[in-house]
C-alpha cells in the first residue's frame, strides 16, 4: 500500500490534480492519500471521490483513518462517498471523514448510474469553485440557479 501510496501522490503532483477518486482497492488508497492530505502528513487536495471504498483492517492504515476522525481533520472541498447496497465497509470508512458526503445506489459495489453528477450537483466542480457542471450526455450548464429548459435540471 506505501508503494501505491506514493506512486498517486507522486502522479497527482506531476499533473497538478486537485482531488483524487477511486474505486473498490483504489477507493481504499483514495481514502488514505485523502487522509494523509487532511491531517497534513501527505500531498494538498481539494477532494476526494471513494466509490465502495473499503475500511482497511491493517493497523497502520486503519489507524490513521481513526486519527484524522478523532481529530476532525477534513479536507477544504470535502469527500464524496459512493455507497452500493448494506455496505458495511464502506459505511465504515465514509464514518472517519468529516462533514462526508453519501450518495447511496442499488448497483453494489460497481459505480453508480449515470446520474451521479446530477445527484451529487457535480460534487467535483461544486467543491473546487468551478461554475458549470455537465455530465457525460448533457450540458454544461451553470450553477446559478437558472430557469431550466426540456430535461435540464436547475441548481441552487
Amino acid at each position: 500500500a506505501d508503494v501505491s501510496i506514493a506512486a498517486v501522490e507522486d502522479a497527482i503532483q506531476e499533473f497538478g490534480a486537485v482531488g483524487v477518486i477511486g474505486h473498490e482497492q483504489g477507493a481504499t488508497v483514495a481514502a488514505l492519500i485523502a487522509a494523509r492530505s487532511a491531517l497534513g502528513e501527505g500531498i494538498p487536495l481539494k477532494f476526494a471521490v471513494l466509490c465502495a471504498g473499503a475500511m482497511p483492517t491493517h493497523k497502520p492504515y486503519a489507524e490513521l483513518l481513526h486519527r484524522m476522525r478523532d481529530s476532525g481533520a477534513a479536507l477544504p472541498g470535502g469527500t464524496l462517498h459512493c455507497i452500493g447496497g448494506a455496505d458495511a465497509s464502506a459505511e465504515e470508512l465514509a464514518a472517519c471523514f468529516a462533514g462526508a458526503e453519501i450518495l447511496r445506489h442499488d448497483r453494489g459495489s460497481a459505480m453508480p448510474g449515470e446520474s451521479w453528477w446530477e445527484e451529487t450537483r457535480g460534487f467535483p466542480e461544486r467543491v473546487t469553485g468551478g461554475r458549470y457542471w455537465c455530465t457525460q450526455h448533457r450540458g454544461p450548464w451553470m450553477y446559478k440557479a437558472r430557469k431550466p429548459s426540456s430535461g435540464q435540471p436547475s441548481l441552487s
